[in-house]
Formats: C-alpha cells, structure tokens, sequence
C-alpha cells in the first residue's frame, strides 16, 4: 500500500512530533472537505506507524514493520540490492595474500590502524603512533585519540580476530557492537559498543554508530578479505578524496564501477608495498605520494602511485616539505587537516 509506505517515510523524517502536527492539520481539514472516513483511516495508519493503536487489516510491509518495533529503511534496502546485483554481475577480482609475502607484510596492521585513523582527523606522526602502538607511550594531552589508533591496531593486528565473519543479522550486529567498543573504548561520550537511537544497520552507508562508522567499516571490510585469504585494503592520506567521491557517487547516483576501481588500486597498492620494516614502508610511502594531503595533491596535479611505477618518480626532499631524515626515511607527519568524525 503506497499511503503506508509514504506514512513509515514520514514518520522517519519527521518523528512523533511532526506526525501529531500533520494529524492536526487533516483533522481541521477533513470536517471542511467531507472526508470523515478517510480522517479515521489516516488515524488508524498513524497510530499503527506510531505504536499507539492497533494494527490495520491493510496496511504496508513497512507499517507492520514498523508496528512490531523493527521499521527498516526502504531505501536504503533498494540501494544495498543495487549494489549485491552490480557486484554479482562482475567477475571477482582475485588478490591472494600468498604465504611467500608474509614477512612483507609484518607491519601492515600498525599502518592499517594509522591511516585508518589519520584520514578521518586522528593525526599523529608515524613516530608518535608506533611508540602508541607498540610502546603503549599515550601522550597526556590526547590520550582518546591514542586511544582510537591503539584500538583499532588490537583488532587487525590479531588474525583471530580478522578471521571471524559474520553468518547471520544476528551474528553481524553482535560483532559491529564488539568491534565498535574496542575502537570507541578511549570516547565513553561516543557510546563505544552502542547504536545510535534509532539506527539501523549498515556502517558506511547508514552511519549506526555516533562515531567510528569509518573506522569500522574498513574493519569489517578487510575481515572478510583476511578470511577469504585476500590482500587486505588501504585507505591513505592522499587516496582520502578518492575514497570519499567514490562512496557519495555509490550512494547518490549508484555508479558503481569508479568504486570497485578505487579500491582495486587501493588494494594492489597495498600488495606491493614492503611493509617488513618500517624503512622499507616508509620509503614506498614517500616515492607513491601516499602521506601527501589529498585536497593539496588534487590542486598540485599529483596523485597515488604503485610502488613500482613510483620509484622512478620519487626523489629525496621532492615530494615532501620537509627533508628526509637520518634514516632515508621521508618525515613521518603528514599535512595538517581538520578533523572529520567518521
């Protein structure tokens, strides 16, 4: 029924409260223009979206989702199944975290959590992450944001942990809960393993969580490569721009394939890049642009690079502000950006 479904709409909007303004209006209305019948029709559909009367004998899936207290988002349900028919259209795109490559990836999960943080507003040098991460040295001054990166390195880092994945709506809402109070841990204020009032799932798409939803569903993500034996994804400094338009034209336009794109790169960077040490790592991210700022990398004309097409690009002291330090390595802090919560 089309009234149901545009009513359940409404309520989402506009709440109780804008509800009992609109049943005002119709029934100031309705003795004017004769229509008693369809006043006490509109009565009955309201009090059934708004859990105060009965449910109708005709009413929409929506409503009577919505009547036994699990309204869901029609919309967003809509674009989740665009979504599962484009990616079942297209062939897979294959990655394997080979055995071979271990050691080369020994640190991925300390820069995982670091980018992961830094492109939402969470900004250390690399210097000062690593003794966060692996001296449990938390500055005074920011001990939530230490927290952030420390919680977030404790789930990628334990392969236990990336290896278990959901097998029911159940099941995902319980691991969304237990990884967000991990990452959240530091933020008491930010409800750490609670849904937003009112939230429904999913992360990126539908924010559940007052914050940490990026976060998050770069865990979730990356989960269920680490299960399937897949190279994990990436998401750096200068890439934050590329991920962000990719996403809003998912979301408002349905285009998928710039996002299937985005992350294939980000992916194949991640693969190729040496991360047995931090040298190594440090040095592939200064010659692949990956701690330039990316609003300032898109108005200087420069953008990420694989490793390998990279080399031949980078230069000491080139790409950066600064000089290199003792050790070879390109400087550890990346622009200063303002902080957006995820």
């Amino acid at each position: 029924m089309a009234v149901g479904g545009d009513l359940d709409t409404l309520v989402s909007e506009r709440g109780e409260t804008g509800i009992d303004g609109l049943r005002d209006q119709a029934r100031a209305l309705a003795p004017v223009l004769g229509r008693d019948s369809e006043l006490r029709r509109l009565d009955e559909l309201l009090g059934a979206a708004l859990t105060t009367g009965p449910v109708p004998s005709l009413h929409s899936e929506r409503i009577r989702a919505r009547a036994a207290g699990r309204p869901f988002d029609a919309a967003r349900i809509a674009a989740f199944e665009a979504l599962a028919a484009d990616l079942v259209s297209r062939a897979p795109e294959t990655l394997p975290a080979m055995q071979a490559d271990e050691s080369r990836r020994r640190l991925l999960p300390f820069y995982e959590a670091y980018f992961s943080n830094n492109i939402e507003g969470t900004e250390f040098t690399l210097d000062e992450a690593a003794s966060i991460v692996f001296h449990r040295a938390v500055p005074t001054d920011r001990p939530a944001d230490a927290h952030d990166i420390l919680g977030t390195y404790e789930i990628v880092a334990d392969r236990f942990e990336m290896r278990r994945t959901p097998g029911s709506a159940e099941e995902l809402e319980d691991l969304l809960l237990a990884r967000h109070a991990t990452l959240m841990g530091g933020r008491p204020d930010e409800l750490p393993g609670r849904f937003k009032e009112r939230a429904q799932l999913l992360t990126a798409e539908v924010h559940p969580f007052t914050d940490g939803n990026g976060r998050l569903a770069r865990v979730m993500m990356n989960a269920e490569l680490e299960t399937a034996g897949e190279v994990p994804i990436t998401i750096h400094t200068v890439y934050r721009n590329n991920d962000l338009d990719a996403l809003r034209g998912a979301t408002h336009n349905r285009h998928y394939a710039a996002l299937w794109a985005m992350l294939d790169f980000a992916r194949r960077w991640t693969a190729q890049v040496d991360f047995s040490s931090r040298e190594s790592t440090e040095v592939d991210l200064g010659r692949t642009n990956a701690l330039r700022d990316s609003t300032e990398a898109e108005a200087t004309g420069l953008r990420l690079l694989l490793p390998a097409s990279g080399v031949r690009h980078w230069q000491p002291g080139v790409l950066f502000d600064k000089v290199e330090d003792h050790a070879g390595r390109p400087p550890s802090r990346p622009p200063p950006r303002r902080h957006d919560p995820d």
